[in-house]
Order: structure tokens, then sequence, then C-alpha cells
């Protein structure tokens, strides 16, 4: 995972939040920055202190200017333990959605489409499709959410993007039209 990469996508936000994650017994046992959308694991061992957490993002001062860092207690009721009961695999589309200036990539499950913004799929490395998992999990409130794994260790947790498919539903049916138009003509 590329730490630069996530410092870049983190340097316009106003709030970055530090979560330590700890066993039974209360030791760090991991380290993530978030900024409420995406969370990331630092692997940085010994864990390190909110203030450090921009130096190993390597923002600038001018950037850390504009930022907050927090530590917070709990992040979103998400789980980022490396196994959990409620994950399921999912399906990422090869194409992406560009919808307000935002690429919004389409991900399966067995009942259901969401809908991740690309830049935090990236932030994690240029070809995240080769390297990395996705698997769709549960929040205790029901809402999912997505757990990037590499070599079956958690790197990354994803918020879906609320999409209102309403909103691209007539250039969608438009697309698949045309679709079945090629298909037949092939024939």
């Amino acid at each position: 995972m590329n730490l630069r990469s996530i410092g870049c996508l983190f340097k316009n936000g106003y709030n970055i939040y530090v979560y330590n994650q700890k066993n039974s017994k209360g030791k760090i046992i991991g380290q993530w920055v978030t900024d409420g959308a995406a969370a990331y694991r630092l692997g940085i061992y010994p864990p390190i202190e909110v203030d450090d957490v921009a130096k190993s993002l390597f923002l600038s001062q001018k950037a850390c200017s504009k930022i907050n860092f927090k530590e917070v207690p709990k992040f979103n009721q998400v789980d980022f333990n490396d196994l959990s009961e409620t994950e399921v695999p999912v399906n990422v589309s090869p194409i992406e959605i560009v919808l307000n200036e935002v690429n919004h990539i389409p991900v399966f499950t067995e009942n259901s489409l969401d809908f991740l913004d690309s830049k935090y799929l990236s932030a994690i490395s240029k070809r995240w499709r080769l390297a990395t998992t996705l698997f769709a999990r549960k929040h205790e409130s029901g809402q999912t959410y997505f757990a990037v794994k590499e070599g079956g260790c958690v790197i990354a947790v994803i918020m879906p993007f609320k999409v209102d498919v309403n909103y691209f539903d007539a250039d969608l049916r438009r697309i698949i039209d045309g679709l079945e138009f090629c298909k037949k003509d092939r024939q």
C-alpha cells in the first residue's frame, strides 16, 4: 500500500481520524487512518502518535495546517479483523461510471449493487484489481461496507458511495439496448 498516495487523498480533508485497533487485552494490533469514507491500515510498528501520522503520510506543513488530526475510540462499527462472520465475496465490475466527475465502480453481491469511489481503491495501488480482493461486510446496523484484502489481511475498509440510480437509469437502459442490438447484428 502506498502511504504517499493515501496522504494525497487526504490532503484536502479537514478531519483525519486515527483509530487504534486493539485486541481483547488492550494491546494495539493495528493503526488505521480515515477520512470517514475509507480507512487504511498504516502498517507502521510500533504504533505512532497521532501527531506523527502526517509525517507517515508525507503531508506537507501547508497541508497539515488545514487538517485536524483526531484519535477516535471506534470507527463506524466497522470490523477491521481479517475474518468476519458477515463477509461475502463480491464481483467488481470492469467498467467505471463517471457521474458528477466522480468515477464509480459497480460492486455486485448476490442480492445488491453498490458503488465505490475509485479514488479510494486507487490510493491502495494503481494495480489494485490484480493485487487485492474485495469483500462485502455488514455493520451491526445492517449497512454494507467493503473490506479490501491483500494476501488475506484487511488493508482498507471503504464505505459505499450513495448513487441515485434513477439519475442515470435511462442512459444505462440505452447502453443495454445498444449492446443487445450489437449482439443481434453479429449473429
